[in-house]
């Protein structure tokens, strides 16, 4: 049963198929073979009861009944008279052998050569049961089928010779089964019959499976895309102002109903990203002039004559920082709302990772953490410059929020392959426990005390729409180890600085 739920459909189809079309094809062949050598059995002991009922009605009640039955050894004329009757019909009837035998079954006349008088017949006691009813009931039976010393089939009939109400004697018939050559053609037909039918039936069954399955597997495979979040590709085209009663079957029906979801989902997705762009927008106006009026305060602070200034000018560089914190929440809020497409070019993995060296270093000093990067030597990427400085950015960001002071970010870029480019960001912090790391994807989850939750779901879809993967290793007290795998196009050429006019002289 386990091996069975762990088949494929289309090989559970082709079984439903095969197995009750294999179990008819074997039960019908069988009744066909058993049938039809019963009946030529049968057809055969008639026969051969037809040509002794013949010659014992010549040979009973008269002349020949009484000789037989005074038969003795010296009776050669007699014997040899008989032996050439028998002959002549054995001859006619082209039967294999006759033959008359007494009750304790031994040998009167024989068509085989000169047998000895009372000889005893051994293969007659096969079949004593079918000859006992003949000498008592004085009718003509039939023996099972037999194989002879020729290898072939063979069956005999008995019919009785009576004088009066008494039976003499008894003439055997024997023919051989020659039918069964016949036979042996039937079967070899019903064999190939049955092989060409499970032939078909299992073609049949395995185009039936592809068509039955291969929509199931488109419905799959859709389910699999919006899983992981692709919205746009449809599950079916379907035209709008179809019903549901067009559809031909049940799995067409859920597909169209899959259809519908997908677009709800579609339309719910982007009403989200609408209203995420739209609170972008609206806070990123009022940000903007709390920046300008920071700065102005703090012109003006430093202008005035007063006793204490460093205070103030603290306090205005903490709200600073906190607007410098809601701008990045800001940029998150409209790069995971936004559709934008990417725009793929040819950098230096060097001069992106010293871009963020810069950026970085206050803030990792701040953290008393310390930054090591690993760069190969000429490595080039390719993908959106900007957005996979913004994953590296906030992978980076986020190790260093989560280790003590003195631990080691390492950030490694490296070519395993012609076509792979990996960049791994690994830390010796406190690692991540697993109910945090099933949830650190979803937008919105966060651990942190300021925190949107949209930066590691924003850098695997930035990562995953460029092609590549994002996989994280951790373990709690050891750290953690983000590995970036993106695919490089050597298609792609870097741009060409322009020289200004004059610049060589």
């Amino acid at each position: 049963m386990q091996v069975l739920r762990n088949q494929s459909l289309r090989t559970k189809l082709i079984g439903v198929f095969l197995v009750p079309t294999l179990l008819i094809v074997l039960l019908y062949g069988f009744l066909a073979y058993t049938v039809a050598r019963r009946g030529l059995e049968d057809e055969l002991g008639k026969r051969l009861t037809s040509v002794g009922r013949t010659i014992s009605a010549e040979m009973s009640d008269g002349f020949t009944a009484k000789q037989i039955e005074r038969l003795e050894p010296e009776s050669d004329r007699v014997r040899e008279r008989l032996r050439t009757r028998l002959r002549r019909t054995r001859d006619a009837t082209e039967s294999k052998r006759l033959y008359l035998f007494n009750e304790d079954l031994k040998n009167l006349v024989h068509t085989e050569g000169p047998r000895p008088f009372h000889d005893d017949i051994y293969r007659l006691k096969a079949n004593r049961y079918e000859i006992r009813q003949t000498f008592e009931s004085a009718e003509a039976t039939t023996s099972i089928l037999f194989k002879g010393r020729d290898g072939t089939f063979h069956k005999s009939a008995y019919v009785p010779i009576t004088l009066g109400d008494r039976v003499v004697a008894v003439l055997g018939v024997e023919a051989s089964a020659e039918y069964f050559d016949l036979l042996r053609h039937f079967a070899s037909a019903l064999t190939l019959l049955g092989a060409l039918g499970i032939g078909l039936v299992v073609l049949a069954g395995t185009l039936f499976a592809r068509a039955l399955t291969r929509p199931v597997h488109q419905l799959v495979g859709a389910a699999r895309r919006l899983g992981e979040g692709e919205l746009e590709a449809p599950v079916v085209e379907m035209d709008d102002e179809g019903d549901e009663s067009e559809q031909r079957d049940e799995i067409a029906f859920l597909a169209r109903t899959f259809e519908e979801m997908r677009r709800d989902i579609r339309s719910r997705d982007r009403q989200m990203k609408m209203m995420l762009s739209g609170i972008a927008h609206e806070v990123r106006n009022p940000l903007g002039g709390m920046e300008l009026f920071c700065g102005l305060l703090r012109d003006d602070l430093q202008a005035r004559d007063l006793e204490n200034p460093d205070d103030l000018l603290d306090k205005i560089d903490r709200i600073e920082r906190e607007l410098d914190y809601l701008d990045r929440v800001v940029d998150e809020f409209r790069d995971f709302a936004g559709e934008t497409p990417l725009e793929h070019e040819r950098f230096s993995a060097r001069e992106m990772m010293m871009e963020l060296e810069n950026l970085l270093a206050g803030d990792i000093e701040e953290a008393g953490c310390t930054l090591e990067v690993a760069i190969g030597e000429s490595l080039e990427l390719t993908a959106d410059r900007k957005r996979l400085r913004r994953v590296v950015l906030n992978l980076v960001r986020n190790a260093y929020q989560a280790c003590d002071d003195g631990c080691t970010i390492e950030v490694e870029f490296d070519a395993p392959e012609e076509l792979t480019r990996c960049i791994v960001v690994r830390d010796d912090g406190s690692g991540i426990p697993d109910n945090t790391l099933e949830e650190m994807f979803t937008p919105f989850y966060t651990t942190k005390e300021k925190g949107s939750g949209l930066g590691l779901p924003l850098s695997r879809e930035i990562v995953e729409a460029h092609g590549g993967t994002l996989q994280v290793d951790t373990e709690v007290g050891e750290g953690t180890t983000i590995t970036l795998e993106l695919p490089f196009d050597p298609d792609i050429e870097a741009p060409q600085h322009d020289v200004p006019e004059g610049w060589l002289g």
